[in-house]
Protein backbone atom coordinates (compact mmCIF):
# COMPACT_ATOMS: atom_id res chain seq x y z
CA UNK A 1 0.00 0.00 0.00
CA UNK A 2 2.60 2.46 -0.19
CA UNK A 3 2.35 3.54 3.70
CA UNK A 4 6.58 2.64 4.43
CA UNK A 5 6.14 6.15 6.80
CA UNK A 6 3.14 4.86 8.87
CA UNK A 7 4.96 1.50 9.63
CA UNK A 8 8.05 2.92 10.62
CA UNK A 9 6.25 5.40 13.04
CA UNK A 10 4.58 2.52 14.31
CA UNK A 11 7.78 0.43 14.49
CA UNK A 12 9.54 3.42 16.65
CA UNK A 13 6.48 3.27 18.70
CA UNK A 14 7.00 -0.52 19.63
CA UNK A 15 10.56 0.55 20.28
CA UNK A 16 9.89 3.19 22.78
CA UNK A 17 7.47 1.24 24.37
CA UNK A 18 9.80 -1.58 25.97
CA UNK A 19 9.07 -4.33 27.23
CA UNK A 20 7.44 -2.81 30.81
CA UNK A 21 4.09 -2.25 29.53
CA UNK A 22 3.39 -6.19 29.78
CA UNK A 23 4.04 -5.84 33.54
CA UNK A 24 0.62 -3.93 33.63
CA UNK A 25 -0.86 -5.43 37.31
CA UNK A 26 -4.40 -5.72 35.58
CA UNK A 27 -6.84 -8.42 34.65
CA UNK A 28 -7.14 -9.03 30.84
CA UNK A 29 -9.40 -11.32 28.42
CA UNK A 30 -6.82 -13.70 27.15
CA UNK A 31 -9.08 -13.64 24.14
CA UNK A 32 -9.24 -10.35 22.67
CA UNK A 33 -5.22 -9.98 23.61
CA UNK A 34 -4.08 -13.43 22.20
CA UNK A 35 -6.09 -12.36 18.24
CA UNK A 36 -5.31 -8.48 18.64
CA UNK A 37 -1.92 -8.08 20.78
CA UNK A 38 0.13 -11.15 20.34
CA UNK A 39 -1.27 -11.96 16.86
CA UNK A 40 -0.77 -8.19 15.62
CA UNK A 41 3.00 -8.52 16.47
CA UNK A 42 3.75 -12.18 15.09
CA UNK A 43 1.81 -10.95 11.85
CA UNK A 44 4.17 -7.56 12.10
CA UNK A 45 7.19 -9.90 12.12
CA UNK A 46 6.17 -12.43 9.06
CA UNK A 47 5.28 -9.34 6.78
CA UNK A 48 9.06 -7.05 7.81
CA UNK A 49 11.00 -9.84 9.27
CA UNK A 50 12.12 -6.93 11.85
CA UNK A 51 13.23 -8.69 14.98
CA UNK A 52 11.68 -6.05 17.47
CA UNK A 53 7.99 -7.67 16.64
CA UNK A 54 9.50 -11.11 17.32
CA UNK A 55 11.05 -10.16 20.73
CA UNK A 56 7.89 -8.21 21.85
CA UNK A 57 5.84 -11.52 20.59
CA UNK A 58 7.67 -13.57 22.87
CA UNK A 59 7.64 -11.90 25.50
CA UNK A 60 3.94 -11.11 25.45
CA UNK A 61 3.75 -15.18 24.93
CA UNK A 62 6.11 -15.95 28.02
CA UNK A 63 3.58 -13.63 30.03
CA UNK A 64 0.23 -15.64 28.99
CA UNK A 65 1.77 -19.04 29.12
CA UNK A 66 0.69 -19.39 33.06
CA UNK A 67 -2.87 -18.54 32.27
CA UNK A 68 -2.68 -22.39 30.09
CA UNK A 69 -1.73 -23.89 33.49
CA UNK A 70 -4.77 -25.83 34.06
CA UNK A 71 -5.90 -29.67 34.12
CA UNK A 72 -6.90 -29.26 30.53
CA UNK A 73 -4.09 -26.78 29.38
CA UNK A 74 -7.73 -24.65 28.68
CA UNK A 75 -6.80 -21.10 29.22
CA UNK A 76 -9.23 -18.95 31.78
CA UNK A 77 -10.91 -16.26 29.92
CA UNK A 78 -9.21 -13.55 32.18
CA UNK A 79 -6.06 -13.83 34.40
CA UNK A 80 -3.56 -11.03 35.19
CA UNK A 81 -0.78 -10.33 32.92
CA UNK A 82 1.82 -9.31 35.73
CA UNK A 83 1.23 -12.04 38.25
CA UNK A 84 -0.77 -14.73 35.79
CA UNK A 85 -3.33 -15.37 38.58
CA UNK A 86 -6.59 -16.38 37.35
CA UNK A 87 -9.84 -14.82 37.69
CA UNK A 88 -12.42 -17.11 37.68
CA UNK A 89 -15.69 -15.29 39.46
CA UNK A 90 -18.92 -14.63 37.88
CA UNK A 91 -17.73 -10.87 37.29
CA UNK A 92 -15.26 -12.43 34.46
CA UNK A 93 -17.17 -13.88 32.04
CA UNK A 94 -18.68 -17.19 32.38
CA UNK A 95 -19.55 -19.36 35.33
CA UNK A 96 -16.63 -20.45 37.90
CA UNK A 97 -14.52 -23.06 36.41
CA UNK A 98 -15.76 -22.52 32.62
CA UNK A 99 -14.52 -20.26 29.96
CA UNK A 100 -16.11 -19.74 26.63
CA UNK A 101 -15.11 -21.77 23.77
CA UNK A 102 -13.85 -18.95 21.67
CA UNK A 103 -11.47 -18.16 24.46
CA UNK A 104 -10.64 -21.71 24.94
CA UNK A 105 -10.19 -22.35 21.22
CA UNK A 106 -8.56 -19.27 19.81
CA UNK A 107 -5.04 -19.77 20.66
CA UNK A 108 -3.43 -22.54 18.54
CA UNK A 109 -2.79 -20.45 15.24
CA UNK A 110 -0.25 -17.32 17.14
CA UNK A 111 1.14 -19.97 19.21
CA UNK A 112 1.84 -22.09 16.77
CA UNK A 113 3.12 -19.52 14.58
CA UNK A 114 5.43 -18.33 17.44
CA UNK A 115 6.57 -21.67 18.33
CA UNK A 116 7.57 -21.63 14.30
CA UNK A 117 9.36 -18.16 14.35
CA UNK A 118 10.80 -18.26 17.71
CA UNK A 119 11.93 -21.77 17.36
CA UNK A 120 11.04 -22.52 20.66
CA UNK A 121 8.17 -25.86 20.82
CA UNK A 122 7.04 -24.51 24.15
CA UNK A 123 4.21 -22.11 22.89
CA UNK A 124 2.67 -24.79 20.46
CA UNK A 125 3.25 -27.23 23.34
CA UNK A 126 0.95 -24.71 25.91
CA UNK A 127 -1.75 -24.18 23.51
CA UNK A 128 -2.03 -28.09 21.74
CA UNK A 129 -2.45 -29.42 25.10
CA UNK A 130 -5.59 -27.58 25.34
CA UNK A 131 -6.55 -28.46 21.79
CA UNK A 132 -6.32 -32.23 22.42
CA UNK A 133 -8.22 -31.63 25.18
CA UNK A 134 -11.43 -29.95 23.63
CA UNK A 135 -11.23 -32.91 20.52
CA UNK A 136 -11.00 -35.64 23.15
CA UNK A 137 -13.94 -33.85 24.92
CA UNK A 138 -16.00 -33.32 21.66
CA UNK A 139 -16.73 -37.44 21.04
CA UNK A 140 -19.04 -37.27 24.73
CA UNK A 141 -20.64 -33.68 24.29
CA UNK A 142 -24.43 -34.19 24.29
CA UNK A 143 -23.90 -33.64 20.23
CA UNK A 144 -20.72 -35.26 19.22
CA UNK A 145 -18.19 -32.72 18.08
CA UNK A 146 -20.54 -29.65 18.43
CA UNK A 147 -19.42 -27.81 21.37
CA UNK A 148 -21.46 -25.67 23.45
CA UNK A 149 -20.81 -22.26 24.62
CA UNK A 150 -19.35 -22.45 28.07
CA UNK A 151 -16.47 -24.94 28.13
CA UNK A 152 -14.84 -26.60 31.63
CA UNK A 153 -11.25 -25.57 31.99
CA UNK A 154 -11.21 -28.47 34.08
CA UNK A 155 -12.56 -31.48 32.03
CA UNK A 156 -13.40 -30.09 28.95
CA UNK A 157 -17.08 -30.64 28.92
CA UNK A 158 -19.71 -28.17 28.58
CA UNK A 159 -22.93 -26.80 30.06
CA UNK A 160 -25.97 -25.34 29.83
CA UNK A 161 -25.30 -26.83 25.60
CA UNK A 162 -26.46 -23.71 23.95
CA UNK A 163 -25.55 -24.18 20.63
CA UNK A 164 -24.22 -20.89 18.18
CA UNK A 165 -21.40 -20.32 15.68
CA UNK A 166 -21.84 -16.79 16.65
CA UNK A 167 -20.31 -14.46 19.48
CA UNK A 168 -17.98 -16.88 21.99
CA UNK A 169 -17.59 -19.51 20.03
CA UNK A 170 -17.38 -18.65 16.13
CA UNK A 171 -13.89 -18.74 15.85
CA UNK A 172 -12.84 -21.95 17.42
CA UNK A 173 -14.34 -23.75 14.41
CA UNK A 174 -12.48 -21.35 12.22
CA UNK A 175 -8.99 -22.06 13.45
CA UNK A 176 -9.53 -25.70 12.95
CA UNK A 177 -10.00 -25.12 9.17
CA UNK A 178 -7.36 -22.61 9.08
CA UNK A 179 -4.47 -24.30 11.30
CA UNK A 180 -5.13 -27.09 8.18
CA UNK A 181 -4.32 -24.21 6.07
CA UNK A 182 -1.93 -22.67 7.72
CA UNK A 183 0.91 -26.16 8.74
CA UNK A 184 -1.62 -29.11 7.07
CA UNK A 185 -2.35 -29.78 10.65
CA UNK A 186 -4.77 -33.14 9.98
CA UNK A 187 -5.90 -33.30 13.61
CA UNK A 188 -7.32 -29.54 13.18
CA UNK A 189 -8.83 -30.29 9.59
CA UNK A 190 -10.41 -33.55 11.16
CA UNK A 191 -11.96 -32.52 14.45
CA UNK A 192 -13.20 -29.34 11.49
CA UNK A 193 -15.18 -31.98 9.21
CA UNK A 194 -16.89 -33.37 12.04
CA UNK A 195 -18.13 -30.47 13.49
CA UNK A 196 -19.20 -29.32 10.37
CA UNK A 197 -21.53 -32.53 10.23
CA UNK A 198 -22.86 -31.33 13.66
CA UNK A 199 -23.39 -27.61 12.35
CA UNK A 200 -25.28 -28.39 9.15
CA UNK A 201 -27.79 -30.96 10.78
CA UNK A 202 -28.94 -28.87 13.97
CA UNK A 203 -27.66 -25.42 13.83
CA UNK A 204 -27.93 -24.16 10.04
CA UNK A 205 -31.51 -23.62 8.83
CA UNK A 206 -33.40 -22.32 5.91
CA UNK A 207 -36.39 -20.47 5.46
CA UNK A 208 -39.61 -20.22 3.02
CA UNK A 209 -37.84 -17.67 0.80
CA UNK A 210 -34.53 -20.14 0.36
CA UNK A 211 -32.09 -18.05 2.45
CA UNK A 212 -29.91 -19.73 4.96
CA UNK A 213 -29.37 -18.61 8.59
CA UNK A 214 -28.03 -19.72 11.12
CA UNK A 215 -30.23 -20.04 14.23
CA UNK A 216 -28.75 -18.43 17.48
CA UNK A 217 -28.44 -20.49 20.91
CA UNK A 218 -30.24 -21.88 22.93
CA UNK A 219 -32.01 -24.29 20.53
CA UNK A 220 -33.50 -27.10 21.23
CA UNK A 221 -30.74 -30.09 20.68
CA UNK A 222 -33.33 -32.50 19.26
CA UNK A 223 -34.43 -30.41 16.63
CA UNK A 224 -33.20 -31.52 13.28
CA UNK A 225 -33.01 -28.59 10.31
CA UNK A 226 -30.77 -29.58 7.52
CA UNK A 227 -29.73 -32.71 6.25
CA UNK A 228 -26.33 -33.72 7.11
CA UNK A 229 -24.38 -33.30 3.52
CA UNK A 230 -20.34 -34.42 2.47
CA UNK A 231 -21.35 -33.60 -1.06
CA UNK A 232 -19.38 -30.44 -2.09
CA UNK A 233 -22.14 -28.93 -4.14
CA UNK A 234 -24.35 -28.83 -0.85
CA UNK A 235 -21.36 -27.01 1.15
CA UNK A 236 -21.01 -24.14 -1.91
CA UNK A 237 -24.95 -23.97 -1.81
CA UNK A 238 -24.83 -23.10 1.56
CA UNK A 239 -21.63 -21.40 1.88
CA UNK A 240 -23.20 -19.26 -1.22
CA UNK A 241 -26.38 -19.04 0.42
CA UNK A 242 -25.29 -17.71 3.73
CA UNK A 243 -22.78 -14.84 2.29
CA UNK A 244 -26.54 -14.09 0.17
CA UNK A 245 -28.10 -14.13 3.90
CA UNK A 246 -25.21 -11.54 5.05
CA UNK A 247 -25.77 -8.66 1.86
CA UNK A 248 -29.60 -9.19 3.00
CA UNK A 249 -29.08 -7.97 6.83
CA UNK A 250 -27.62 -4.84 4.75
CA UNK A 251 -29.53 -4.11 2.03
CA UNK A 252 -33.06 -4.51 3.86
CA UNK A 253 -32.24 -1.33 6.27
CA UNK A 254 -32.85 1.97 5.08
CA UNK A 255 -29.60 3.07 5.43
CA UNK A 256 -27.78 -0.44 4.11
CA UNK A 257 -26.09 -0.60 7.14
CA UNK A 258 -26.62 -4.05 8.89
CA UNK A 259 -28.33 -4.34 12.57
CA UNK A 260 -26.27 -6.11 15.21
CA UNK A 261 -28.65 -8.39 14.73
CA UNK A 262 -31.96 -9.32 12.95
CA UNK A 263 -34.76 -11.49 12.41
CA UNK A 264 -35.12 -13.79 9.09
CA UNK A 265 -39.15 -14.18 8.51
CA UNK A 266 -40.98 -14.54 5.71
CA UNK A 267 -44.14 -12.29 4.13
CA UNK A 268 -46.78 -14.41 2.13
CA UNK A 269 -45.29 -14.30 -0.69
CA UNK A 270 -42.67 -15.92 0.75
CA UNK A 271 -40.49 -13.51 0.45
CA UNK A 272 -37.47 -12.26 2.90
CA UNK A 273 -38.01 -9.87 5.65
CA UNK A 274 -35.56 -8.91 7.81
CA UNK A 275 -36.03 -7.11 10.93
CA UNK A 276 -33.58 -5.01 13.41
CA UNK A 277 -33.47 -7.12 16.55
CA UNK A 278 -30.62 -5.26 18.05
CA UNK A 279 -30.68 -2.05 16.00
CA UNK A 280 -26.89 -1.05 16.61
CA UNK A 281 -24.61 -1.01 13.71
CA UNK A 282 -21.37 -2.43 14.97
CA UNK A 283 -18.74 -1.78 12.18
CA UNK A 284 -18.74 -5.55 12.14
CA UNK A 285 -16.60 -7.19 9.38
CA UNK A 286 -17.84 -10.63 8.86
CA UNK A 287 -20.24 -10.09 6.01
CA UNK A 288 -17.16 -8.26 4.35
CA UNK A 289 -14.52 -10.76 4.91
CA UNK A 290 -17.77 -13.42 3.87
CA UNK A 291 -17.74 -11.12 0.28
CA UNK A 292 -13.86 -11.76 0.24
CA UNK A 293 -13.59 -14.98 0.39
CA UNK A 294 -16.56 -16.02 -2.01
CA UNK A 295 -14.64 -13.51 -4.36
CA UNK A 296 -11.80 -15.42 -4.06
CA UNK A 297 -13.41 -19.06 -4.47
CA UNK A 298 -15.89 -17.97 -7.54
CA UNK A 299 -13.78 -14.84 -8.98
CA UNK A 300 -17.83 -13.52 -9.25
CA UNK A 301 -18.37 -10.31 -9.22
CA UNK A 302 -21.49 -9.72 -7.68
CA UNK A 303 -19.46 -10.22 -4.41
CA UNK A 304 -17.52 -7.20 -5.36
CA UNK A 305 -20.40 -5.20 -6.21
CA UNK A 306 -22.05 -6.30 -2.38
CA UNK A 307 -18.50 -4.87 -0.90
CA UNK A 308 -18.69 -1.94 -3.12
CA UNK A 309 -22.06 -1.21 -2.05
CA UNK A 310 -21.31 -1.44 1.25
CA UNK A 311 -18.19 0.62 1.53
CA UNK A 312 -20.36 3.31 0.04
CA UNK A 313 -23.03 3.52 3.01
CA UNK A 314 -20.51 3.16 5.33
CA UNK A 315 -18.77 6.11 4.17
CA UNK A 316 -21.87 7.47 3.57
CA UNK A 317 -23.97 7.01 7.20
CA UNK A 318 -20.78 6.53 9.20
CA UNK A 319 -17.68 8.49 8.82
CA UNK A 320 -17.50 11.63 10.84
CA UNK A 321 -14.82 14.57 11.55
CA UNK A 322 -12.37 12.11 13.59
CA UNK A 323 -13.21 9.16 11.78
CA UNK A 324 -15.69 6.01 11.15
CA UNK A 325 -18.55 5.67 14.33
CA UNK A 326 -20.84 2.79 14.69
CA UNK A 327 -24.76 4.04 14.83
CA UNK A 328 -27.18 3.18 18.46
CA UNK A 329 -29.88 2.95 16.15
CA UNK A 330 -30.23 2.41 12.34
CA UNK A 331 -34.11 2.88 12.18
CA UNK A 332 -33.63 6.32 13.72
CA UNK A 333 -33.53 9.51 12.11
CA UNK A 334 -31.61 12.35 12.23
CA UNK A 335 -28.57 9.22 13.12
CA UNK A 336 -26.97 8.99 16.62
CA UNK A 337 -23.37 7.92 16.12
CA UNK A 338 -22.24 5.72 19.47
CA UNK A 339 -18.94 7.89 19.37
CA UNK A 340 -16.62 4.40 18.72
CA UNK A 341 -14.44 3.72 16.06
CA UNK A 342 -13.48 -0.47 17.29
CA UNK A 343 -9.93 -1.61 16.59
CA UNK A 344 -11.43 -4.35 14.32
CA UNK A 345 -13.00 -1.85 11.84
CA UNK A 346 -9.48 -1.24 10.57
CA UNK A 347 -7.98 -4.52 11.46
CA UNK A 348 -10.71 -6.29 9.26
CA UNK A 349 -13.97 -4.60 8.09
CA UNK A 350 -11.20 -1.95 6.09
CA UNK A 351 -8.78 -4.55 4.80
CA UNK A 352 -11.19 -6.86 3.49
CA UNK A 353 -12.94 -4.04 1.82
CA UNK A 354 -9.22 -3.43 0.46
CA UNK A 355 -8.29 -6.76 -0.02
CA UNK A 356 -11.27 -7.74 -2.21
CA UNK A 357 -10.19 -5.53 -5.01
CA UNK A 358 -6.97 -6.75 -5.29
CA UNK A 359 -6.07 -9.59 -7.48
CA UNK A 360 -3.04 -10.43 -6.47
CA UNK A 361 -3.17 -14.12 -4.66
CA UNK A 362 -2.54 -13.43 -0.75
CA UNK A 363 -4.05 -16.63 0.50
CA UNK A 364 -1.54 -19.31 -1.78
CA UNK A 365 0.82 -18.04 0.97
CA UNK A 366 -0.72 -16.19 3.66
CA UNK A 367 -3.68 -17.62 6.06
CA UNK A 368 -5.59 -14.74 7.94
CA UNK A 369 -6.17 -14.94 12.01
CA UNK A 370 -9.85 -14.05 13.32
CA UNK A 371 -8.58 -10.44 13.44
CA UNK A 372 -7.50 -10.52 9.91
CA UNK A 373 -3.80 -9.92 11.22
CA UNK A 374 -1.82 -12.48 7.98
CA UNK A 375 0.18 -15.54 9.44
CA UNK A 376 2.86 -16.25 6.52
CA UNK A 377 2.40 -20.11 5.65
CA UNK A 378 4.89 -22.91 6.74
Amino acid sequence: MGMTKEFNDAKEYIENLGFEIYEIDKTIGIFENVIRLLGGLISAYDLSNEDIFLQHAIYLGNKMLPDFDTPTGLPVSWFNLKTGEKQLSKEYGAVYGFSYLADVGTNLMEFTRLSQISKDPKYEKAARKGFQSLKKAGKNMQIPYLYPMEISVDNGGGRNFQYTIGACTDSFYEYLLKMFLLTKDEDSRELFDLSLEQIKIHVLMKNKAGSYYVKDPGMDYNMHHLRNSKNVEFDAEVAQGITESCYLMYSKQKLGLSPEVASFNTGSNDENIVRPVDRAYKQRPEAIESFFYMWKLTKDEVWRDMAYELALNIEKHTKTAFGYSGIDDITMNPIQYDDIQDSYFLAETIKYLYLIFDDSNILDNWVLNTEAHPFRKS
